[in-house]
C-alpha cells in the first residue's frame, strides 16, 4: 500500500480520457496542486517526532485528506470543461467532510493512514461476525 503523497498523479488519470500531451487545463492544475501536498507530505512525515507528533500527524492527516479529494477528482470527474478554479475552490471548502466520510470506509478504499488496519479489521470482522470480505491481502 502507498500513502496518498506516494502516489503519482498521472496514475490517476484512470479513465483513459486524458492523452499525457493533451491534458485539460483543469488536470494539469490538480496534477501541480496534487505534488505539492505530496511534497509536503513527504518532507513532514520525515520530519516527526516526540516533540512535534501531535501536530505534524494533524498536519500529515489533512494533507491525506486533501490528497484524496485531488485524487477522487482525477479518477472521477471529466475535467475537460471544468473551471479549474471552481474545482479548486469546491476541493478546498469540502476535502474534510468528504475525508471523514472516506475514512469511515478505509477498511474497504483508500490509502489512508486507516488503511493500514485494512487485514486485521477484515480478520476481525471474520471472526466476530463470521463476515467474509471480498478481499482479503495477506
Amino acid at each position: 500500500m502507498k500513502f496518498y503523497w506516494e502516489i503519482n498523479p498521472e496514475d490517476l488519470l484512470k479513465n483513459g480520457n486524458y492523452e499525457k500531451n493533451n491534458l485539460s487545463e483543469c488536470a494539469y492544475n490538480l496534477m501541480i496542486m496534487y505534488n505539492k501536498y505530496a511534497e509536503k507530505g513527504k518532507k513532514l512525515q520525515q520530519s516527526i517526532n516526540s516533540k512535534n507528533f501531535k501536530k505534524n500527524i494533524e498536519q500529515l492527516l489533512e494533507i491525506e485528506a486533501i490528497l484524496s479529494e485531488i485524487q477522487f477528482y482525477l479518477e472521477e470527474i471529466n475535467l475537460e470543461s471544468a473551471d479549474t478554479n471552481n474545482v479548486i475552490s469546491q476541493i478546498e471548502t469540502e476535502y474534510l467532510v468528504d475525508y471523514y466520510y472516506k475514512i469511515g470506509n478505509a477498511d474497504k478504499e483508500g490509502n489512508f493512514f486507516a488503511s493500514l488496519l485494512r487485514n486485521k479489521v477484515c480478520k476481525q470482522k471474520q471472526l466476530r461476525f463470521g463476515i467474509f470480505p471480498e478481499r482479503v491481502i495477506i
